[in-house]
């Protein structure tokens, strides 16, 4: 028994000693190696993270996702995402509504009626099991409203959690009949037609704007009393530009500008008691495909239609520059205040011939780059900006979701990095607490470096590096605590890897 315990204790001790080797490697005067087998003048490049004032815009973009899946009554999954956002720090979150839903049969019959309700498309969709219509004519003739009470619930569990809220209402209100025809509660713009492909969402009749756009206000007010919070965002017609048909049936650029110039004034009854009643809204909901940002935006002014946000759907994120700064000159030409005016409610980057997959593009090290090439951009107007929520798929990977992470847990005060290799790019963010640095190499070649630390810091550090790697994301400093932690010596990213770099003091 004896023998056992100081067997035991040897064992010990040399486990001892084997962790002194080890830091011993990684630590010299007050400097972190972070590879100890990589000579430390490898580069002789130090990056510093300069304290003072950057000039530039405050990091206070709020990020979130899209519920695309929100009419599904199979909620669960919606739920735990939902969940999972708020554990990541998002703030946004979009749930698409759609007044009526279209069956498929277009394609034999493209000039019939095809609209259904909710409750005519069956137990799939909210209101499939018998639950009132959101729509409905009374008695006395009139129009009540109803709030489903599966979207409802997802509307509250979204509160809740801190969430504000993006919600588009797209088409004219209907009442599903137990036929499964639906009636249409108000008559239809009949000059216009379905072009054959996306969504179509029909405009009512010249002389119903003002009913129309006052019944889907009395379901949003609605909503909003039920919610019982006073900053969600209302928008109407998603993508207004092709998905509410054209008068001659077909897809131009005319025809899309004219749509353009049509829409406001269908939207203005609904934005004036919006604004009346407190509540905010986005207008107009442009895919940024399309762009005409002047046109769209000189129709707004012209009919003068309120808004609060200048919303766009912006599919195509490796766009941002050119999005951005169009958009900004349209705001200026029409006097239009460019603080927080432009929310992305549907947000994406597209694929590539190198990122097709969304597999390549929200879990692999090349995807998360072609993402943060965007996120820059979205940084340099982050005065613009408000936020964007995400459109495709991005929620479902782990890599992705650790970076949507790390950007909304960083300072909001951006800061400047010098000695930065000229091949790397960068998010830097610091306050009293921590320092975030996103660091990553969109380039061909290798680079090693340091980072120096101490630059007005002298207390005790901890720290964090992650490195994403083809597929992997690993933690190459593990939460680290260093007395007066000087500097990060070989820090190595090669081509296409990213780094995340937490200072906390």
């Amino acid at each position: 028994m004896q023998l056992k315990n100081i067997s035991e204790m040897r064992k010990r001790t040399y486990i001892c000693l084997v962790l002194v080797a080890l830091l011993s490697a990684c630590y010299d005067d007050g400097r972190i190696l972070a590879n100890p087998s990589v000579p430390e003048t490898t580069s002789g490049t130090t990056i510093k993270v300069d304290f003072s004032d950057s000039g530039l815009p405050v990091l206070d973009i709020k990020r979130g996702y899209i519920l695309r899946d929100a009419i599904s009554s199979s909620n669960s999954k919606i739920k735990s995402d939902l969940q999972a956002y708020a554990d990541m720090g998002m703030q946004l979150v979009a749930l698409p509504k759609d007044l009526n839903q279209f069956d498929a049969n277009w394609t034999s019959n493209p000039q019939g009626d095809y609209f259904r309700s909710y409750r005519s498309i069956g137990s799939q969709y909210f209101g499939g099991n018998g639950e009132k219509e959101e729509f409905s004519r009374n008695q006395d003739g009139g129009i009540d409203v109803h709030i489903n009470s599966q979207y409802l619930e997802l509307c509250q569990m979204a509160r809740d959690l801190g969430f504000q809220l993006i919600v588009q209402c797209s088409g004219v209100p209907v009442e599903g009949k137990n036929n499964g025809r639906v009636e249409h509660l108000f008559p239809l713009d009949s000059r216009r037609s379905f072009h054959g492909s996306a969504r179509y969402y029909p405009l009512p009749a010249t002389n119903n704007y003002d009913a129309n756009g006052t019944t889907i206000f009395e379901w949003m007010k609605l909503l909003h009393d039920k919610l019982g919070v006073s900053n969600t965002i209302y928008a109407g017609n998603q993508e207004p530009s092709h998905t509410t048909g054209y008068f001659n049936g077909t897809q131009t650029e005319t025809a899309t500008i004219q749509n353009l110039t049509v829409y406001p004034a269908i939207w203005r009854p609904t934005a004036n008691k919006l604004k009346n009643a407190g509540m905010l809204s986005a207008v107009s909901q442009l895919n940024e495909v399309s762009g005409y940002y002047d046109a769209s935006l000189q129709s707004i002014i012209e009919k003068g239609v309120p808004f609060d946000y200048y919303s766009i759907q912006n599919y195509m994120a490796q766009r941002n520059s050119k999005i951005l700064a169009d958009v900004k000159n349209a705001l200026v030409k029409y006097d239009i205040p460019l603080h927080k005016k432009v929310l992305f409610n549907r947000y994406d980057y597209g694929a590539t011939n190198k990122l097709k997959t969304n597999e390549e593009r929200f879990a692999t090290a090349p995807g998360i780059i072609a993402f943060l090439e965007s996120e820059l951009i979205l940084c340099d107007y982050a005065d613009m900006v408000y936020g964007y929520c995400f459109f495709a798929g991005a929620q479902n990977y782990s890599m992705m979701n650790s970076v949507l992470t790390f950007l909304n847990s960083m300072p909001q005060a951006r800061k400047r990095l010098s000695g930065i290799p000229e091949g790397l790019k960068y998010i830097a963010s610091a306050d009293e607490n921590k320092i975030s640095i996103v660091l990553w190499n969109p380039g061909s070649e290798h680079y090693t470096f340091n980072l120096d630390t101490t630059s007005g810091v002298n207390t005790s550090t901890n720290l964090t590096v992650e490195k994403g790697t083809e597929s992997n994301l690993i933690r190459i400093i593990p939460a680290t605590s260093g007395s007066a932690l000087k500097e990060i010596a070989g820090l190595r990213l090669n081509s296409q890897e990213f780094m995340l770099i937490t200072i906390v003091f």
